[in-house]
């Protein structure tokens, strides 16, 4: 898992608190991350640490005499960790990363995390647009199924056009990540505020649809 976010700097590079520092001894790592994805889950982690103004990317094993991770279930039911570092001892050849690359490396993992919770999000916009139109053709009110009725059927009209604007960005996205233009920070960025807007939207007119059921 990816040890990215702190509480005062955000990923910002520049404010970076978690320090790679020398001592007589080698090297130690010191400082908290938060907000590790799937953190109960992994066996090591990629820390951003920051030595002499410089950044760099370590990996650490989940079993390194002082780090403590602390685990937690967030609203979505996915699972993030807090990792604490206490004069964690690390090896030369355990740096991955340093300096510009390092912050590349980073900016793309952001990048490439961002659109497969994207992708995830356009999908759930697909399933509530497909389980609403199904939910109406059964749905009976004066005799006759609700799908019938005309401002429903614009309603669902709105929630397919979000879904497949969102869809049209995800494979704009997918094609400038994976042929590693220059473009590709731009589309997905485009693609993370359209879902946003798209994702509540539908959501919202799914729910009111199911008849303010949001199960």
């Amino acid at each position: 898992s990816f040890g990215l976010t702190e509480s005062e700097a955000g990923s910002d590079p520049s404010s970076m608190q978690t320090t790679y520092k020398k001592v007589s001894k080698g090297y130690v790592l010191n400082g908290t991350k938060n907000l590790v994805m799937n953190g109960s889950n992994a066996d090591h982690f990629l820390v951003t640490t920051s030595h002499n103004d410089d950044m760099k990317i370590v990996i650490i094993d989940k079993n390194t005499k002082g780090l403590s991770v602390n685990n937690f279930k967030t609203v979505d039911d996915r699972r993030i960790s807090q990792l604490n570092f206490e004069n964690v001892s690390v090896e030369a050849d355990h740096v991955v990363s340093s300096g510009d690359e390092a912050e590349l490396l980073m900016k793309d993992a952001i990048n490439y995390g961002t659109l497969c919770v994207s992708a995830e999000a356009v999908g759930s916009m697909e399933s509530c647009y497909l389980k609403t139109v199904e939910y109406t053709k059964s749905r009976e009110q004066f005799g006759q199924p609700i799908s019938n009725f005309q401002v429903l059927q614009h309603k669902m009209v709105d929630m397919f056009i979000e879904s497949e604007l969102c869809k049209s960005l995800l494979y704009k996205s997918m094609i400038d990540v994976h042929e590693n233009n220059d473009s590709k920070y731009r589309s997905v960025a485009a693609l993370k505020s359209q879902v946003g807007i798209s994702g509540k939207k539908v959501g919202e007119d799914a729910v009111q649809l199911h008849g303010g059921m949001g199960v």
